[in-house]
């Protein structure tokens, strides 16, 4: 069972830091805004930033962004226990 256990976490840690790249690619400033070490923990993101046109691949990529936020301000991924900040 551990192994699965095991199998599962390596496969998560992996989509957190494939999504992550993404971010950094598509959003490079946006990353490095949650990366610094001064960013305020609330972040306002205005949704005209990410889906001006209400294209569904707009909300995409402003969940990922949402995600990603979490992610870096927890400092490391799978902190899935511990309550969101932002």
């Amino acid at each position: 069972m551990g192994s699965k256990s095991s199998r599962n976490q390596t496969d998560l840690t992996r989509k957190e830091a494939n999504l992550t790249a993404a971010i950094e690619k598509m959003l490079p400033d946006f990353a490095r805004a949650c990366r610094a070490p001064d960013t305020p923990v609330v972040m306002i993101m205005h949704q005209d930033a990410f889906a001006a046109d209400y294209q569904e691949e707009e909300y995409r990529l402003i969940g990922m962004a949402i995600r990603v936020r979490w992610h870096l301000r927890q400092g490391s991924p799978n902190h899935r226990d511990e309550q969101a900040d932002c």
